[in-house]
């Protein structure tokens, strides 16, 4: 998909996204199912099993339903959904690695875990609000070159292609994309100069 083609598509999900949050069901709907087969093929990339992949898809869309409130019609919708799709994934792994670390017969006291999981939620969705901002505080072309590269995983080579820029341009592009990421991250918390 070229690039033109990649920023339509992401708009016309935004426009989408934007009338669902009015109520628009049609719409809604059809932002869903659009944007399903490409997720679905991020998710079977870092996954291989079609039924785990099926049923990230499935938290995918919970959440999305669950934070549509947070859209923010001025920002990539792509890069939104991905941001989502990567804190699913992110709780595949964290799962399969406790299941792994506690045996079965491990005794966990419940309520402690589900005051920390919504815990863990409400500071996800401030974490990912910051991010959003500090995401669209760069340049277009920084921002571009950041969501193919990290959100996408597109290669240099296909980035490069995409954008038309040198492989090297790319590189250096992202290099200070990320560290004027880095930075704004840094002084929301305070930390500069530490």
């Amino acid at each position: 998909m070229s690039n033109r083609s990649a920023k339509e598509r992401d708009q016309r999900w935004g426009q989408l996204m934007a009338e669902a949050q009015k109520g628009d069901k049609v719409a809604y709907e059809q932002v869903l199912t659009e944007a399903r087969d490409l997720v679905r093929g991020f998710f079977m990339s870092k996954i291989g099993d079609p039924h785990i992949t099926e049923d990230l898809l499935q938290e995918l869309l919970l959440g999305i339903h669950q934070a549509r409130h947070t859209y923010d019609t001025k920002l990539s919708f792509s890069s939104w959904m991905f941001a989502i799709a990567r804190y699913k994934l992110n709780d595949h792994w964290r799962r399969v690695f406790r299941s792994q670390k506690y045996s079965a017969s491990s005794s966990v006291d419940r309520k402690a875990s589900e005051e920390e999981s919504a815990d863990t939620k409400l500071i996800q969705t401030e974490l990912m609000k910051e991010l959003y901002e500090a995401l669209f505080s760069l340049s277009e072309k920084q921002r571009r070159v950041l969501e193919a590269l990290r959100l996408e995983e597109k290669s240099l080579r296909e980035v490069s292609e995409e954008l038309q820029m040198t492989e090297s341009a790319v590189k250096v592009t992202a290099h200070r994309a990320q560290k004027i990421l880095k930075l704004k991250l840094k002084n929301r918390d305070g930390t500069e100069g530490r």
